[in-house]
Order: structure tokens, then sequence, then C-alpha cells
């Protein structure tokens, strides 16, 4: 016999009294006010939850409750393995409750998994009374882990005490409650995942989903120990495990998180080794970033993220601030297959002060942007970050919106590449391309955004009959954008009227010392619709731009151009070998072409994107890249400082290796030494006899048995002949 034959025969204020046992259904409900239980309804006796289980067996909701005002009462079960029902996304896996009054008894909801919103219970404006209930282990991609109330009330016994605990979704891992119409309540149980739970446990929001301080607590125990200190991990780890040292690893990032505090006065990090973390290795995504808390892996190329093409990776959620994600891969991201976003890599939304350092985003999908979106998040640095093959409407992009905070915001990118990121077919408006910058009309120029040292190529996009297109920089309704010392060089297009940068509706885009070079149909275009957006303006100094002036399309009018004479049109002599095609050969006329007049909020690195020097002396050249003398060309031609150094060493900050270049005038006895900030010795890297000359040597931050080294500040000190020299500080990340 079913159940759900007898909740359908079942009349206004009759109960269906369920004996013990598993039954496989995906109970439906609607305009009914029955009590359904098991024998625990009748005899009190609690063993009968766990031995009457509903298991939605992974093809809907265990209960679908529709329509019940005058009341529902369940009592005495266990639900798991629930999918979900359709809420405009998949929500309720364990419960899914709308327009209805609901009492819920004694039950365990655990092990349920949707797609959108409420891992265990779903309520859409109902009213929720809740007394001995578990809520454990459930998962939602969306929001609302354990619970979510989407303009709900609830209210948990405070006698016969609830449990809610190890719950995960990307915003509100345990309870969301969302909406103008959902009132403040005390959350009243015995157990709950930690002690002292802040809004990433505990989310609520109003209209705009900006957190409110509207949910208070009485907890009487806490599943997890928060740690105030680094964590680890490791694919191998166990989640009953300290997770506080290497030897006693924890197994999920997501695990991490949960346990980490967000500590601003002693940040810590979670130390990720390398192997492969994944959805279908039991890893959860997207990962709910936590303010004041990092993730560091071990080596970008072998420390992976893989979503399994389910799922976006990372969330950033509102005010998850002053936190830095580094040495990862992030693949195999999908923000159209289940999310409703189109962002495939990475959602940031109003996290300010964070970092992306040396990151791979790969092979990530979405209609709006492969690689992922940095929404108003001031002060946000993408540092040696390569956005390689993803697929949809772009790299990646960066937005302001006034919704959350109105402040004016700044994101750089520092030495990034964008290569090989094409366009979905198959999708209306995935056209690809590289960088999209979006600002917003009515705070004109609150978002800038500025690039040093960027390599644009092989980007490609589609004709979706839309009028003109960028292949490699996108720039949008009031955007402020700087492109320093770039280079974009053979992006591609299948529209004839795509050009390299966009300058649409109204933005303002300034250019230096930057090489625009063999993109299909030319360097820049400038369109606005009309003059409600304000001027555009495109500002080129210094620069190598292919066809010179003449081949920028000035599409409409409300467009002005200051194109500078020392920009040059000539072939910059790429090298087109190693690891680095894109750095010119001896000859170029981009050599010392550039200029370091530059505004004075841009701060140029003190390397370029191979990590050679930046500067030497009073020149720059143009381009993501310095000419080295060493790369493309037998012939030396020695570049000596305006101020002679013997000692240089970059990249400086580093977080995996650095480069110490030592020049000296003739042969000596040379000895170099690293120290830590309290003197002493950690390291020789080199003892012996010197020719007279430029030696380079590379240190990956190891002591002298080859350790790796905490971050701090060290010092590099040169010894010749027995006399110290000179010495550099150098800080490890």
């Amino acid at each position: 016999t079913l159940i759900q034959e007898a909740i359908d025969a079942a009349s206004n204020g009759d109960t269906v009294l369920v004996w013990p046992g598993t039954y496989f259904e995906n109970l439906y409900i609607e305009s009914k006010s029955i009590a359904i239980g098991s024998l625990t309804l009748t005899t009190g006796d609690l063993g009968y939850m766990h031995q009457t289980i509903i298991d939605g067996n992974q093809t809907g909701s265990c209960f679908e409750i529709r329509n019940c005002q005058a009341g529902i009462v369940i009592n005495g079960f266990t639900m798991e393995s629930g999918s979900g029902s359709y809420c405009g996304g998949i929500c309720g896996s364990g419960m899914y409750v709308r327009n209805t009054m609901i009492e819920l008894y004694n039950c365990l909801i655990q092990n349920n998994k949707v797609t959108a919103y409420g891992g265990g219970i779903y309520c859409h404006t109902s009213d929720a009374f809740l007394s001995n209930v578990t809520v454990r282990n459930n998962y939602a991609y969306g929001r609302g882990g354990g619970i979510m109330l989407l303009n709900s009330s609830i209210e948990f016994d405070t006698l016969n005490r609830c449990n809610i605990y190890l719950n995960y979704a990307s915003v509100g891992t345990d309870i969301y409650k969302l909406g103008n119409a959902s009132p403040p309540f005390l959350l009243a149980v015995d157990t709950f995942t930690v002690s002292n739970p802040d809004y990433y446990y505990l989310h609520s929001a109003g209209s705009m989903e900006v957190p409110q301080d509207d949910i208070t607590y009485s907890i009487n125990a806490a599943k997890i120990e928060t740690s105030y200190q680094n964590l680890y991990v490791t694919p191998d780890g166990d989640n009953n495990n300290s997770g506080t040292t290497p030897d006693e690893p924890l197994k999920d990032i997501s695990f991490a998180l949960l346990k980490a505090a967000s500590d601003s006065i002693s940040p810590d990090t979670i130390h990720v080794a390398n192997g492969v973390y994944s959805l279908s290795e039991g890893e959860k995504f997207p990962l709910s970033l936590k303010r004041d808390v990092s993730i560091q892996g071990t080596h970008r190329d072998s420390t992976i993220l893989d979503a399994d093409n389910q799922i976006f990776l990372l969330n950033g959620i509102i005010f998850a601030d002053n936190y830095k994600i580094s040495n990862l891969t992030l693949r195999n991201g999908d923000g159209d297959n289940i999310s409703p976003y189109g962002l495939g890599g990475v959602i940031i939304n109003t996290n300010r002060n964070c970092k992306f350092d040396n990151l791979l985003f790969k092979s990530n999908h979405g209609e709006i942007e492969g690689g992922g979106v940095v929404v108003s998040s001031n002060n946000f640095l993408l540092k040696n970050v390569e956005f390689n093959n993803n697929i949809g409407g772009g790299a990646f992009r960066t937005v302001f919106s006034a919704t959350i905070d109105s402040s004016p915001d700044t994101v750089r990118f520092e030495s990034c590449r964008f290569i090989n990121n094409i366009p979905d077919y198959g999708m209306e408006y995935a056209f690809g391309g590289g960088l999209g910058v979006v600002g917003q009309t009515t705070h004109p120029y609150y978002n800038t955004t500025i690039l040093y040292n960027c390599l644009f190529t092989h980007n490609h996009t589609r004709d979706i009959n839309n009028g003109p297109g960028a292949d490699a920089i996108g720039t949008l309704d009031n955007a402020n954008v700087y492109v320093v010392n770039c280079t974009l060089a053979d992006n591609t297009s299948d529209n004839p009227d795509a050009k390299a940068i966009g300058v649409i509706y109204g933005s303002d885009v300034h250019v230096y010392n930057s090489i625009v070079y063999n993109n299909d149909f030319g360097p820049a275009y400038m369109f606005t619709l009309n003059g409600d957006y304000g001027d555009g303006h495109l500002s080129i100094y210094n620069s190598l731009i292919e066809g010179g002036e003449a081949a920028i399309d000035i599409v409409t009018a409300y467009n002005y151009l200051n194109y500078s004479p020392t920009n040059i049109d000539a072939d910059p002599l790429f090298t087109g070998i190693g690891e680095n095609p894109y750095q010119i050969d001896y000859g170029s006329p981009c050599i010392d072409a550039g200029t370091l007049e530059l505004p004075s909020f841009i701060h140029l690195p003190e390397t370029d994107l191979a990590g050679n020097l930046r500067i030497y002396g009073s020149s720059i050249d143009m381009g993501a890249y310095e000419w080295n003398p060493t790369v493309g060309t037998n012939e030396y031609q020695a570049i000596i400082p305006e101020k002679e150094k013997v000692l240089m060493v970059a990249p400086n900050p580093f977080s995996t290796s650095t480069r110490i270049m030592v020049k000296t005038n003739t042969t000596s006895k040379m000895k170099l030494e690293v120290y830590n900030n309290s003197g002493q010795l950690v390291k020789v890297l080199m003892d012996g006899t010197s020719l007279a000359g430029t030696s380079v040597i590379r240190w990956n931050g190891e002591d002298a048995i080859n350790r790796p080294l905490p971050s701090g500040i060290y010092h590099v000190v040169l010894v010749v002949d027995g006399r110290e020299v000179e010495e550099v500080g150098v800080v490890k990340w």
C-alpha cells in the first residue's frame, strides 16, 4: 500500500497512520487539513521516527505540500534522499511547503540535496512550527542548506528543542530567511553547527539580500568547535580530524569553511594540499567564501577545484571581505546547467579588500561569463590570474551596482592572461571574448577597472547581430577603465564590425604603454545610442596601435577620441617563441617608447608579465613585457639602469618562487644568504666564485633542508670578498 493513496483518500480532519518501513515515495498534499504520522504519533515512541522512512529516491521532495492553510501536522518520520520540487528552480528536497500552515514534530530530515533553495525544508508564504526536529547534512547549491524561508514565519519549540547542524549552501549554510514578510524569530535549538553563528550560518535578508540582524538564538551545544587558527585540508583527510595541523587534515574545503572563525584581528588560512576536489569526491560547490578566511592551494596546476560541469565554484557572499584565494585551478564550473546566473566560475558580490592570486580559470562555462564576475567589490585585486579556454559570454566581468553599496569601487588586474576564451554557439547571448567592464548610468564612472601587464590573445567572439563587439576588452554603461602596459594581439571574431576594444554607452577608457596589434577588424570602436549615457571617451598615449588613429571606428556621435602623437603604428616584433611569445624582440619600436607620466593613482608593478623588471632607469617599454636581451636574439645588448644596483629581486612579494639578479663588475668570491626577520640564517643560495656580469639565482622560498618557509619578511644579503655589499627585503606571501 502506498502512503500517497491514503493521503488522496483522506478528508479534512483525518489522520493517516504509517507503519514502520522504508517508503520510496514523493508525497503530495494539496488543499487538505490532515495529520500524517508514524506510530510515534499514537505511542510517543521516538524509535518509530527512525524506523519509518520516506526516501525521495532522488526523484522529488519527500513531502510536497501546497495550499493547506487550514493546517497540516506531520509527526515521526525520517526524510532522506529527496531532490526537490519546482519553485522557479528546484527547492525543498526534504519538504517543499507553500501557502501552508504546518506543524512538524519528531522528524529527522537528513542527507537531502537540492539544486536551488532549501536543502532540508523550503517554506514559501507559509507558517511553520517545529518541535524535536533534526535537520542535518542537507545541501543546497543555492540558499538555505538546512531551511529556506521565503516570506514565511517559523517558530521553534523551546522545550522539545530541535537540532540543526552540518548543512551546507552557498548562502546561509543552515538557515536562509528572505523577504520583508519573513518576521524575526528565535532559533531555540539543542545542537547547532557552531555555538555563536553569524550570518554565514543564519542569513536573514530583506528584499535586496542585504544581511539583517533579526535572528536571535539560544543554543545548548555545537557540533563543531570553531577554529581560530589555520586549517589544513587534503583529499584523503577526515572531517573528524582537528584540521589544525598537516598531520590531522580535514577532507573537504567546505567543512573547513564551516569550522573556520571569521577573525578580523588575526585572519586565518585554509591550506589545501595538492589533489582534485570535486563534487564526485564529496566536495560541496559553490564554496561559500567567508570573511577574513583565506584559501591557499599548494601549487596552481596541482590543487584543483572541479565542479564536474554542474555548478559554479566560488560564491563570495555579501560582505565576505578581507580574504585571499591563491594557488588554485578552478575548472569545469557551469553557470547554466543548474544555476540561473549564467556565470561559470565565481560570483563575487560586495567583497572588499580581497585578492585572487596565482589562479587558473579553465574550461568554465556560462552564457553571461565563463569565468565569472566581481560586483561592487572595492579594492579587489586579481594578480597572476589566467583565464584560459572558458566558454560562453566572455572570460570575466567587473560590474558596479548601487543595490547594496553605492560607494565607488576599484578592481585591479595585475599580470593576468586572457587566452583562448570562446563563445558557445548554442546559446543566444554567449558571444565569447575576454574582459567585460560594466558601470551604471545612474553612477557614472563608479566602476574603475585598472589593468597592468595583462595579455589578451586568441580570444574569439561571434556575431550575434547586435552591432559591433569587443574581442578583448568591452566597456559598457559609463565604466572607467585604465589599460596600462597591456598587449592585445591575435584576437578574432566572426563579426566584421568587431574590434579589440569597445567603448560603449558613455564609458571612459584610457590606454597607456600598450600594444594593440593584429586583431580582427581593428583596434577599437566607440558606440553610444544617444546622449542619455553621456559622452564616451577614448584616450591613447605612448601605445602601438595597428592602423593608427584612422583605424579607430567612431560609430556614433557623443564619442570623443584623444589620440596622442606619442603613439606609433608599426610591427611590434614579437619574438614568437617560448612560454612568452608576445615578448618584444631586439629592434622592436616598443623598446623605451612608453611613458612614466601616468596618473598619480597608477602604481606600476615591479615586474612585467614574465617576471622581469618593469622599469629600467627612467624608461619603460610598450606592452605587457619589457624587452629581455636574453630572449629572441643571440646579440646581447646590456640594459643599464640609471641608478646602478648590484642586487635586484623580482617578483617581490612572491608566493612560490622569485629570481635574484646579482651584477658584479669583476670576478669575485660571492656569497648570497637569506635571513628571516629575526636575523637567523635560513638559506645560502650561492657560495663560490662568480665571473663579472649578471647572475640570476632562483629561490623557491625554502630553507636549507628544502622545507617551505612560512609567509613573512626575509632579507637577501650579498657578501662579496667577505664584505656585505647590499641587502634587499623580500616578502613571501
